[in-house]
């Protein structure tokens, strides 16, 4: 289930994986840290922030979207368009 997440919790992934996540993504993720985006096309699985504020926070949001985009990083073939 999807929680607040701490915008310094953002702008510290974003410098850890130098990227620039949209306004947009960061408002809606600052309200609801995870969850899913439905379209008429197409369902996705957002990863969350990680969240160290408190010790349930870090068990919910332990496979983080750093922690997956560094991982996918590691693919062959994998591409990140900045």
């Amino acid at each position: 289930m999807p929680f607040p997440v701490d915008e310094k919790y953002i702008i510290g992934t974003e410098s850890d994986l130098n990227v620039k996540f949209p306004t947009v993504f960061k408002n809606r993720m600052i309200k609801s840290n995870g969850g899913e985006l439905v379209t008429d096309e197409f369902e996705f699985e957002l990863y969350p922030f990680f969240d160290k504020s408190d010790r349930k926070r870090i068990s919910r949001t332990c496979n983080h979207i750093g922690l997956e985009t560094k991982n996918a990083r590691e693919w062959n073939g994998f591409s990140l368009h900045t």
